[in-house]
């Protein structure tokens, strides 16, 4: 009965969260998952920030395009970089902004938070 128990919570964990590497099939577990998700990572520090901050991408490639926009999609900052670190300091309305990092094989996006200075 655990057992089945166990497979049950693995099988609606993976169907939540969607856990699949295109490359290597299906996730297997939830640590599958982390480790797919965290591949092509990136962080933003510090966040939030007053408009000076760094990011820094946990995987090397050759080159990223970054884009820095509002909510409702208007790009308030573009720009292309070849570094794993990234340092701005820019000069954004204290409010919720997303952040996307693409190069040729993967995309990823998280928020940013600017606060007053």
């Amino acid at each position: 009965m655990f057992l089945e128990m166990v497979w049950f919570f693995k099988e609606i964990i993976l169907l939540i969260f969607g856990a699949y590497n295109s490359k290597n099939g299906p996730a297997n577990s939830v640590n599958d998952y982390n480790m797919i998700n965290s591949m092509n990572d990136f962080l933003i520090l510090p966040n939030p920030s007053n408009g000076n901050f760094q990011i820094e991408l946990i995987n090397k490639s050759s080159k990223y395009s970054m884009t820095i926009q509002t909510l409702e999609g208007k790009i308030v900052y573009n720009t292309s970089f070849s570094q794993q670190i990234c340092n701005l300091d820019l000069i954004l309305i204290p409010v919720l902004y997303i952040v996307v990092i693409k190069t040729k094989s993967w995309f990823k996006s998280k928020k940013l938070f600017i606060k007053s200075k």
